[in-house]
């Protein structure tokens, strides 16, 4: 009887120390910040418009809502670095799982993450985007 109580105890007390137990959490440096920030600019000073879930938006908009969604999953603890923000927040919908379009200047649309991507690449080899 003592074993099984005991046993019964130690089960419940690995529960509650799974269950409190903070999951850990990814935050993103200040260098991915400041990458982050600078590909939201790109995108809002740019003429393209942004496509999410079927719908067109202005690249004021589309910062706006991708501004939102990062502040969300920064809360989370699901963004480190500024590729895990183009991957989860900025390829595409999680509502939907339809990927993010950007059109510019009449050329044919392109899903986001390459964009974003490219962009992310000037950015770091020190040439203007777009």
């Amino acid at each position: 009887m003592k074993f099984r109580v005991r046993s019964l105890l130690q089960a419940w007390s690995l529960t509650a120390l799974v269950v409190v137990t903070p999951v850990s959490a990814v935050e993103p440096s200040s260098a991915a910040l400041q990458e982050i920030h600078q590909l939201l600019d790109v995108l809002g000073n740019s003429n393209c418009q942004f496509n999410r879930n079927g719908e067109w938006y202005t690249p004021a908009e589309a910062v706006k809502h991708l501004n939102k969604k990062f502040d969300v999953l920064v809360g989370k603890g699901k963004i480190g670095t500024t590729e895990d923000f183009i991957r989860i927040a900025a390829s595409e919908s999680s509502v939907s799982g339809e990927p993010y379009q950007v059109q510019c200047s009449g050329a044919p649309a392109v899903n986001s993450g390459p964009w974003l991507t490219d962009a992310l690449a000037k950015i770091r080899s020190g040439n203007k985007p777009l």
